[in-house]
């Protein structure tokens, strides 16, 4: 008898826009499974839908990891939490992790005085975790996370699989030493370009600074992603080309990538 393939590590891109609307860039957000585990990476405004376009089943989410409070990458959590809860013919039993940074169960708290206590006691298991430096694990996936150079307390996070495929999301972040850290020899950066050079402000990055970044934790592939509109029909991916030497990719909302 044959033996059952291992599954691929697959990153999906939901949401690679930012704060400003637009009409093909999603606000922040991304699916990555491995076999059935799902996990979720921010969930901003429209991530909701964009499952359902991906057809990723949001009943079965395993983990939700929050890489700051900007509205932009948490709007859609509460609407998560009450579709879970009344979905007709639907009962959650299984636990579902919610992980981000310090501030995360007052973040919880604060969320129940507005909508009501159950957002705490949606009626399944809410695990709330607040993280620093640390190491989490959902089913076969290891997830480290660590400080960032963006908002108080914001994250980036790296997830591996067993079979040791890694994709490592920078969040919201300018230049710093830990991303680079925590990305060495990653197979996938999904990171942050939001603006060009001319542009640039602190908190955030520009292509050159994603190219050094590339460059600096040797990862495999790139993947851009928190496009600002203010590109246009400039391609950021051009740019980080020429001072990086392997794969880079403009993210785009539903794009499907194996690590």
């Amino acid at each position: 008898m044959g033996t059952m393939a291992e599954p691929n590590l697959e990153l999906l891109l939901l949401g690679t826009g930012t704060c400003v609307p637009s009409v093909e860039r999603n606000s922040s957000g991304y699916a990555v499974r491995y076999g059935a585990t799902i996990l979720l990476l921010d969930i901003g405004n429209g991530i909701q839908k964009r499952l359902l376009e991906a057809k990723v089943d949001y009943r079965y989410v395993d983990g939700i990891f929050i890489s700051h409070f900007h509205p932009d990458h948490t709007t859609d959590l509460i609407p998560f939490l009450f579709a879970t809860r009344h979905t007709p013919g639907f009962s959650r039993i299984d636990p579902l992790i919610l992980a981000g940074a310090r501030g995360l169960r007052d973040f919880v708290d604060n969320m129940s005085e507005i909508y009501g206590h159950w957002v705490k006691q949606p009626g399944f298991p809410l695990e709330v975790r607040e993280l620093d430096s640390d190491k989490v694990e959902v089913g076969p996936l290891k997830i480290r996370s660590v400080p960032v150079n963006h908002s108080e307390n914001a994250l980036a996070f790296r997830v591996t699989a067993p079979n040791g495929k890694s994709l490592t999301y920078s969040g919201d972040t300018g230049f710093c030493d830990s991303i680079v850290r925590l990305a060495k020899d990653t197979d996938l950066l999904l990171i942050e370009c939001s603006f060009p050079t001319a542009m640039r402000i602190n908190g955030h990055l520009t292509p050159p600074e994603v190219a050094k970044i590339a460059r600096d934790c040797n990862c495999k592939r790139v993947v851009l992603t928190h496009l600002y509109p203010v590109f246009g029909d400039e391609n950021p991916a051009d740019e980080v080309s020429r001072y990086f030497d392997g794969e880079v990719i403009l993210g785009e909302d539903l794009m499907r990538l194996q690590i």
